[in-house]
């Protein structure tokens, strides 16, 4: 049920024709696997004939000359001679990690989103999640997971880290809950903050090599569970969940704020970023993520946020739009 009297959000089926967006939904997963096997990579860092790059690959000759030929066909890839190179947007946006336009870092978890969401008949009919949860993620998903986070447009945690500074403008620190690859640890370390980043030890683990966490001045790594384990006892300027609350039920975001709000400064500033129920677009096909993923994960509305808040002794609420899927919501402790 959508709160309030708040309309929908504009859909981004509105103006889409349905034939067509299959065919897209083909080729974002054409593009998905390119990436997961990497064959993008591969083909970035030297163009081939398939069966040179079915051999440095290992892949079979056959069904990789199919799938560059379908790469072909999107202009992703461009075919000479029977030379496979990528195109050069493709080796901007898809070529390399390390490229400062690099837009698929999210796609592998995105893809294993899809394959989750093509069982949702199963969840219907006996309810969610699809598999128990493993006590640890594997390496492989820990660093899918994390460079999903870190694929965050960087002027999109700027304007994050702006507004945060524009409430509290004399913070000196600040506590990121679940930040991952530290990205926004960072950006607050950069504007003079000292950093705190709390997260599992599996995701610091991949984090801590993979994004160079240990050579960062300033920046305290916490691996904790905030389920089982007290949050550092502070205290913070700020902290920041970003994109947290989604994976857990009411009773665990509601325990989780008050924790929060115990290890604030006075006035200090609560940043929740997430997709808000009635607000952001996004927010429905997160909830259907959730009930595929989660025990009782949701997306939620700015309403119920702000009475979990308040009930933790954070007031002054504020949400910010901080693009048209994402909303920060902001509060104070008093």
């Amino acid at each position: 049920m959508r709160p309030g009297n708040v309309p929908a959000p504009k859909s981004d089926l509105d103006d889409l024709d349905f034939v067509r967006l299959r065919d897209l939904a083909d080729t974002a997963v054409l593009i998905a696997v390119s990436l997961e096997t990497g064959l993008f990579s591969a083909l970035h860092s030297r163009p081939g004939t398939v069966e040179q790059v079915a051999r440095s690959l290992a892949f079979d000759e056959r069904a990789l000359r199919l799938v560059l030929i379908a790469l072909a066909d999107t202009g992703l890839v461009i075919a000479s001679d029977g030379v496979f190179s990528l195109s050069e947007r493709a080796a901007r946006e898809l070529g390399s990690p390390d490229a400062p336009d690099f837009a698929g870092g999210g796609f592998p978890q995105w893809l294993r989103s899809l394959r989750a969401t093509t069982r949702l008949g199963e969840v219907l009919e006996r309810g969610g999640p699809l598999d128990p949860r493993p006590a640890e993620r594997s390496p492989q998903r820990a660093a899918h997971f994390t460079a999903a986070m870190a694929a965050a447009p960087r002027a999109r945690l700027e304007r994050l880290v702006d507004l945060c500074l524009s409430r509290h403008p004399n913070a000196s620190n600040v506590l990121d809950i679940g930040g991952g690859p530290g990205h926004i640890t960072r950006l607050f370390i950069e504007r003079g903050l000292r950093g705190t980043l709390l997260d599992t030890a599996d995701i610091l683990e991949h984090a801590g090599q993979a994004y160079g966490l240990d050579a960062v001045t300033g920046l305290n790594v916490v691996a904790a569970d905030f389920n089982k384990d007290p949050l550092p006892k502070g205290p913070f300027d700020i902290v920041l969940l970003s994109n947290v609350l989604h994976i857990y039920g009411p009773d665990t975001v509601r325990a989780l704020l008050r924790a929060v709000s115990d290890v604030l400064s006075p006035h200090g500033l609560v940043a929740i970023q997430e997709f808000l129920l009635g607000r952001s677009p996004h927010a429905g096909r997160l909830g259907l993520r959730m009930l595929l993923k989660s025990e009782d994960g949701e997306a939620y509305s700015s309403e119920q946020l702000g009475g979990w808040l308040s009930e933790a002794g954070i007031h002054d609420l504020r949400i910010d739009e901080l693009d048209p899927e994402r909303q920060l919501m902001t509060g104070i402790r008093r």
